[in-house]
């Protein structure tokens, strides 16, 4: 028998190289958004990650939330007396929405902690200003680079009383392709209070300049485009939501100016539909 002597031990690298630096396109956060941006072919890459529990935030993370952009009852004259008014069921429109860490900061500093913002009373009217009075233009200046989801949902409904079900029931947070959807208006003088609202999905999108761009800006539609939802799970990842979305999107987003410009190749995994304080019954 003839014995091997032991292979000589590997050499030890005493100044490794670095590992390179990450792309900023490349994912590896659990939720996130991302998408390009622009028209024609100036377009960037816009790439929002949350950071995963536990984690601190830094300056260039996101954080994700839910909120209710509306959610009012759908009201119609009565036709046999033109002073009453009947309410006939609800439009829903449960939002999820990510936002910068540093706009957060702004309203309540956390240092690097997770915030529990009232994000309703800043996301931004698309028949209004975002902000006025003191302070308005640097809180203009803060918001920037934020993204959110809608999910715009008129059921006529007379049952006696609501419950989550009605709200839950909201066909465009479905596994599979949407629709293309509309916030309701809320014009009082119309005959029915919400009367352009439509089933589906809307886009909204703040950029680094401060501009609103959006889905269902009217009297535009889309032309193009695709919202599709590849997975939808029930959240028991962290209870902040009733359910987990994943799923991809292009869109022809416009201003108020009728000006627009292109979402393409987009994919998100975020929370969606949370608990909401339900209101009257219809009378």
């Amino acid at each position: 028998m003839v014995s091997c002597d032991d292979a000589p031990p590997s050499a030890v690298i005493t100044d490794p190289l670095p590992l390179p630096e990450p792309s900023v396109h490349i994912i590896d956060t659990d939720y996130h958004v991302q998408f390009t941006w622009g028209k024609g072919t100036n377009n960037d890459t816009v790439t929002m990650e949350i950071p995963d529990d536990g984690e601190e935030y830094t300056e260039d993370q996101y954080i994700t939330k839910m909120m209710e952009y509306r959610s009012e009852p759908v009201k119609r004259l009565n036709e046999l007396d033109p002073d009453k008014v009947d309410t006939v069921g609800w439009h829903y429109a449960p939002s999820t929405i990510v936002y910068p860490y540093s706009y957060a900061e702004f309203f309540q500093p956390t240092n690097g902690q997770d915030v529990d913002l009232p994000l309703y009373e800043f996301l931004p009217d698309p028949y209004a200003k975002p902000f006025s009075g003191a302070n308005g233009e640097e809180m203009e200046m803060a918001y920037r680079n934020i993204f959110w989801i809608t999910f715009p949902w008129r059921t006529l409904d007379t049952i006696e009383f609501w419950d989550i079900a009605d709200y839950l029931s909201n066909p465009a947070a479905d596994e599979g392709p949407g629709m293309w959807g509309r916030v309701g208006n809320n014009v009082e003088s119309d005959s029915l209070w919400n009367d352009d609202a439509r089933n589906g999905v809307v886009l909204h999108y703040i950029d680094e300049d401060g501009n609103l761009w959006e889905s269902d800006n009217p009297p535009n539609f889309q032309p193009f485009g695709y919202f599709e939802i590849d997975r939808v799970t029930q959240n028991f990842k962290d209870e902040r939501s009733y359910f987990i979305i994943e799923g991809v999107m292009a869109a022809r987003l416009y201003n108020d100016q009728k000006e627009f410009k292109e979402l393409m190749g987009g994919k998100f995994k975020l929370i969606a539909m949370d608990d909401i304080p339900l209101s009257d019954q219809p009378e």
